[in-house]
């Protein structure tokens, strides 16, 4: 069985509490082609990460937005 190719999102949030943060990887980890994601609040950007099968960078940031964040992707 090959090895399917993971898409890697990078974005700018808002998040600062570890505690938000680790809601919001829960969150995040439940939506479908999902393979991990993680939070980096000591950089300045508060970076998100998130690693999936699929596209799926709307449907982020759309979730972190609806928790009143500010998410926005990092495009190469």
């Amino acid at each position: 069985m090959k090895n399917k190719k993971s898409i890697i999102s990078v974005f700018v949030t808002s998040v600062i509490q570890k505690r938000t943060a680790k809601h919001l990887v829960n969150k995040i980890s439940l939506l479908d082609s999902v393979r991990a994601c993680n939070f980096d609040l000591e950089d300045c950007d508060k970076i998100l990460r998130v690693e999936s099968e699929f596209e799926i960078s709307k449907t982020v940031t759309k979730l972190v937005n609806s928790k009143g964040f500010k998410c926005v992707e990092l495009l190469d």
